[in-house]
Parts: structure tokens; sequence; C-alpha cells
């Protein structure tokens, strides 16, 4: 029973302090708001390999051109038959360095993604299979999230839903003084009409 717990330990610790390694980057060269988005992959800092898998999957747009990054490197597509590097949403090709290993911030490879629109979430995955030759020969997964960008807003319907609930405010607060001036008028007039009656009804009987 021991040794179960002590081994149950062993993986929660090195699931939790074990550092992941990330053998490429995603950054995007396009206003938030443009339909047409340009990206770049980038080699990680701690990548220290000559070949990479990539393996990308994008959701929220369509795949319309990859080419690979800095001279000097060789790819070749591997989606399909025909070598293509590229399908409607994904990027599967093999990057290799031929003259040395890649060194953080190397580009690795640039595509272009055409959004469904402008207000729709765009996400880039890095699916299975993504990953990096080590030093010993052996690919190393490198799996996850690798850009997120929310959809964005038009000024326009902010300004129209902002306006609209600053008007319904003042015409409820203006309803609400207009009642409270004409209660308080009309109970004033009422106690006036009453001491009225009141006074008439005295000097008859004087």
């Amino acid at each position: 029973m021991k040794k179960f717990f002590f081994a149950l330990a062993t993986v929660v610790f090195l699931t939790l302090f074990t550092q992941i390694s990330q053998a490429v980057t995603v950054e995007s060269q396009s206003e938030k708001t443009s339909e047409l988005q340009t990206f770049i992959v980038l080699a990680s800092p701690d990548m220290n390999s000559t070949a990479v898998q990539l393996r990308l999957e994008v959701q929220g747009g369509t795949i319309t051109s990859f080419s690979a990054g800095d001279d000097g490197l060789l790819s070749i597509g591997v989606c399909d038959e025909e070598n293509n590097k590229f399908t409607e949403t994904k990027v599967c090709v093999d990057i290799a360095n031929a003259t040395d290993v890649f060194e953080y911030g190397d580009v690795l490879g640039v595509f272009t993604v055409e959004r469904e629109d402008n207000l729709s979430q765009l996400r880039i995955t890095k699916t299975e299979g993504n990953s990096y030759m080590g030093p010993d020969g052996v690919f190393k997964e490198d799996s996850g999230e690798a850009f997120l960008l929310f959809g964005t807003t038009t000024a326009s319907t902010k300004t129209t839903e902002t306006e609209s609930s600053a008007f319904l405010y003042m015409f409820l607060l203006i309803a609400f003084l207009s009642g409270v001036v004409f209660g308080t008028t009309f109970t004033t007039l009422g106690h006036v009409l009453q001491a009225g009656k009141t006074h008439k009804t005295h000097s008859k009987r004087d």
C-alpha cells in the first residue's frame, strides 16, 4: 500500500513540476480587426533542434497560404500524398535546418488565414504530432493552444447600446420625479380645498 502511494506521489510530482518544452510559438502580424491574418512560426528559446514536425489546426478561418521561413531551411509537406503543406484548416509540414540548430526567434514558416469575419473567434492549436527532435534524435511532443484571437465588437454597436441605456435611465428618472411632484401637488391641493371647505362651514355657523 505504501508503495502505491509513493508511486502516485511521484507521478503527481512529475506532472506538476516537470517543465513542458515548446517547439514553436505562433504570433500574428496583423491588426486584430483584420479579416486576413498573417502569422509567423518562431523557434522557441529551449528548442536546440535541427528538425521540426509542424502540425497546426485553425478554427474560425481558412488557411490560404504557407511558406517556409528563413533561408537554408528544408521543408516538405505531409498533408497528403501530393506533399501539400497545408489544407483549409491544417498546416502539416516537416522542416529541417541544413546548417545548424534552430535558434530562438528563427522564422520557421509564414502562413495566412482568412477569417470568417472580424467578429468571430480565431484559434490555432498545436495538434498531435507537433514535435521537435531533441539532441538524442528522439522527437518530443509539443501540443496545446498556440494562438487565440477573441472576436471584436464594432464601436457603433457599443455606442448605440450605451445611448439606449442612458435614455431608458433618464426616462425612468423623469417619470419618478414627475410622479413625486404631481403626487405632492395633488396632496397639497387636497389639503387646501379641505381647509377651504372647513372655513366656509365655520363661517355659515357664525
